[in-house]
Formats: structure tokens, C-alpha cells, sequence
């Protein structure tokens, strides 16, 4: 998981669970690129705009990274099970970023989806709302997009999608590599952010993100 603070294994809470069945939850398939799996997007009722915001994600931002980005992740790309669950919320009461979540914890959602498949289903959760607000990096670049007459929203659009992207890839390198303690995925998952913010701050503003 990716959060402030020590790591430890998440389940649910009994309330939340119940909270979901009292708010109801809606889901839409993500169709992927890149070697990753169809993405089932599991979200409560009403907060389509957390799917988009996975969605345009999986769609646009990760299918336009070079090869060499992506390099990092192949390995987890290449063990991933045919589906995936990713339950999406606007913010966990831990404080975390995310979690995945292992075979025992899974929902009875995945449980029965890996029935229908007759294979195995991944699972993770992501925390869309915190992510948006989440800045793992100071960026003196502001100032300069600032001064060089770029939107400022579309800076913040593609900080926002860089870091769904590498919490996402995060989560599934616990989820394949369960044994890797998270100072090293932690690791992984921050050169990946900032290599790939760098890679479209060049790619689009013609700027480079520094710290």
C-alpha cells in the first residue's frame, strides 16, 4: 500500500462494507493497453467521475509513455492475472493512497468473478480523491509553467493522471510480489512518477520537473 507511515496488511471494515451495500456501487470494464489486464472499476453510486479519472488513466496517459518507462514494470505487467478489481473510493480512513488486497480479503464480487472466469481475479483499491491532492514531489516547475503561459489546469490534469498511474503500478507490484517490503516498492513507484512527469512536462510544456 501507499501511504504516510508504516505499512500493514488491509481489510475492509465491517462498516464500510456495510456503508457500500446502504450507498449502492456501480462498475464499468476498463479495456486496457500495454499488457495490462480488462480493469473491472468498481465505484459507489454516483462518482462516475472516479472511473473517468482511472479510465483516461489506463487510456491515454499510460499508452503514450516510452518503452524505457515502462521497462521498470514488465515484470509485474507479465504476471498479472487475466482480470483485475480495482475498487475505487474518494479517500481511505487510513490515510492510504491504496492497498491491494490479498486472496483471503478479497470482495465477494471478485471472489465470484473468479467462478465465472474459472481463473484468478486481482484486487486493489485506489483512493482517486486523495491521489488528486497527493504531491509527493515539490515542483519548482510551477513557477515556470506559470511564466511560460501554460495552463495551469492541464499541468495539474497531468500531475493528477501521472499519480494515479504509479499508485496504481504500486498496488500491482505488492499484488504479484507480495514478499517485497514497501521501502523498495515505494522506491519504484517514485522514480516511475517522476520519470514519467518529466517525460510529459517535455513532451507537452517543453519543461523539465525539478525538486
Amino acid at each position: 500500500m501507499l501511504r504516510r507511515g508504516r505499512s500493514r496488511i488491509h481489510t475492509k471494515s465491517l462498516s464500510a462494507q456495510l456503508w457500500d451495500r446502504v450507498r449502492g456501487v456501480e462498475e464499468s470494464l476498463v479495456e486496457a493497453r500495454n499488457g495490462l489486464p480488462p480493469v473491472d472499476a468498481v465505484y459507489p453510486r454516483g462518482r462516475s467521475d472516479l472511473a473517468d479519472a482511472l479510465s483516461e488513466t489506463l487510456h491515454f496517459t499510460f499508452p503514450a509513455l516510452p518503452p524505457d518507462a515502462i521497462a521498470p514494470y514488465r515484470a509485474v505487467l507479465d504476471r498479472l492475472p487475466p482480470l483485475l478489481v480495482v475498487e475505487l473510493r474518494s479517500r481511505n480512513i487510513c490515510s492510504c493512497l491504496g492497498h491491494h488486497h490479498e486472496w483471503p480479503n478479497l470482495s465477494p464480487r471478485s471472489h465470484t468473478l473468479a467462478k465465472q472466469i474459472d481463473g484468478e481475479v486481482g484486487e486493489i483499491d485506489l483512493a482517486i480523491d486523495s491521489i488528486r491532492a497527493w504531491e509527493p514531489r515539490p515542483l519548482s516547475t510551477l513557477a515556470a509553467v506559470d511564466a511560460a503561459g501554460c495552463a495551469r489546469e492541464e499541468l495539474d490534469e497531468t500531475r493528477f493522471h501521472s499519480a494515479i498511474l504509479a499508485v496504481f503500478l504500486h498496488e500491482l507490484e505488492h499484488l504479484v510480489f507480495p514478499a517485497r517490503v514497501e521501502s523498495d516498492v515505494r522506491r519504484h513507484s517514485d522514480d516511475f512518477y517522476l520519470n514519467i512527469l518529466n517525460f510529459q512536462l517535455a513532451d507537452r510544456f517543453g519543461l523539465a520537473c525539478s525538486i
